[in-house]
């Protein structure tokens, strides 16, 4: 446990398990709409093949930007400050080290 808070208290790793967490969320919505629609077999509308496209290009996104920040984390600082989404990923940190730090001091 003390492992797992040192590494949510890190700002680096805390922003790289945020982007983590994000893609995460994208990806079962995805699942759960595709599946949806596989197990009634019906068409999807254009509102769902909206919500699809837009969560399959936030988990590659934040793919890219996982392994960007282990490869090279200067061109994923450059590329999230291209996307106008650094603050927003910074607050995102804040919020997600606010919620899960006292879960994990409680644990200990």
């Amino acid at each position: 446990m003390l492992w797992l808070y040192k590494l949510v208290s890190d700002p680096e790793w805390a922003e790289i398990l945020t982007i983590m967490f994000f893609g995460m969320v994208c990806l079962s919505y995805l699942s759960f709409v595709w599946g949806n629609a596989k197990k009634t077999n019906k068409r999807l509308s254009t509102f769902q093949w909206g919500q699809i496209y837009f969560l399959a290009i936030m988990v590659f996104l934040s793919t890219i930007l996982i392994f960007g920040k282990f490869i090279v984390p200067e061109n994923s600082d450059k590329l999230l400050g291209m996307l106008h989404v650094d603050d927003l990923l910074r607050k995102a940190t804040i919020q997600f080290q606010k919620l899960l730090l006292p879960i994990i001091r409680s644990l200990m």
